[in-house]
């Protein structure tokens, strides 16, 4: 059985067939290893929509062992939901409103160091795609803006790159967004430390997109990975001496093989891409890290050990002694 400590649940609430405020619903599922502990917005059946819980899965056969408990609470938009690990820390946001942190010792899923930040430039783009304000300490809740995706990579403990895609005009912009703690005086008169950006939209760049719909982003070298809503991977190179901008290209785009779901190893810092297939008669799925250049695994999903828990991170503990084994 899957040797497993404790899985993190971070959730959000589904509003109708259209998925409502969690537009990452739509998305393969994608979750973050590290240690033995998974991280990524999955959906359970936790009470409440604020609330990122956490289930524990240290009993065999793997299930629910423990009640539904916080491990980070959030008041922002549901919009978007998106997780991605640089070094120990984990970066996530709820929507355009705010980045957030928090420092994640190897191995231990406890909350140890929090930081939360508005990210100016990519809130006030969204707001005028949305055509209305995103207030992130409102109870009100907002549904994603309709032709529009964003995303973000972070790039240190400090800084992370964000993208943003106004569908309608096939070219996602992006730059990069630094963090800082400055002090500033408070809402309450008083003087106090606030983590912020200190700098925005430094070093933009315009990539012309292949495809238009949602995505997951990631950053392998110099090189940004798209997997999209529909399970396709797209890769936008470093531009070469004498472009001026990246140019994406196709690495996964089967229709009747869609990527399904997303595991960051951030253990070894990589990330495994799952595609079912969908041809008459085929009963073997593939699995593929996330590379310039593939090489799909065959695997018979049926033979692996199944999960006994009713979440989309089931799959994702099926897969996991898959890429183990690499």
């Amino acid at each position: 059985m899957l040797p497993l400590t404790t899985v993190i649940l971070f959730t959000c609430l589904q509003q109708g067939p259209d998925h409502g405020y969690c537009a990452h619903h739509r998305m393969p599922v994608h979750g973050s290893l590290r240690g033995n502990t998974f991280y990524g917005f999955f959906d359970d059946e936790a009470d409440s929509r604020l609330e990122i819980a956490a289930i524990a899965l240290n009993v065999e056969p793997v299930k629910v062992g423990s009640p539904y408990g916080p491990f980070r609470v959030g008041v922002e938009c549901d919009a978007h939901c998106r997780q991605h690990f640089s070094g120990e820390w984990l970066w996530f946001c709820h929507g355009p409103e705010l980045i957030q942190k928090d420092r994640v010792p190897y191995g231990t899923a406890k909350r140890v160091e929090l930081h939360s930040g508005a990210l100016p430039a990519l809130l006030e783009k969204y707001e005028a795609e949305a055509g209305t304000k995103f207030q992130g300490a409102s109870p009100v809740r907002h549904h994603a803006a309709k032709g529009v995706a964003m995303d973000f990579v972070p790039l240190s403990d400090k800084s992370v790159r964000v993208f943003f895609f106004v569908m309608k005009t096939k070219k996602i912009e992006s730059w990069e967004t630094e963090m800082g703690v400055r002090g500033e005086k408070l809402t309450d008169g008083t003087k106090g430390h606030v983590w912020k950006a200190v700098e925005d939209q430094r070093k933009p760049e315009a990539i012309e997109s292949a495809f238009t719909e949602d995505f997951y982003v990631f950053r392998r070298q110099e090189d940004y990975f798209f997997v999209t809503e529909s399970g396709k991977l797209y890769v936008a190179p470093a531009a070469k001496k004498g472009e001026k901008s990246r140019r994406m290209k196709p690495l996964w785009d089967d229709v009747k093989r869609p990527i399904v779901a997303v595991l960051e190893d951030a253990n070894k810092d990589k990330v495994w891409l799952f595609a079912t297939d969908k041809a008459k008669g085929a009963t073997r799925e593939l699995y593929f890290e996330m590379k310039d250049t593939i090489k799909a695994e065959p695997f018979d999903h049926a033979a692996l050990i199944g999960v006994n828990l009713d979440s989309r991170a089931r799959a994702l503990l099926e897969y996991l002694p898959l890429i183990r084994k690499e």
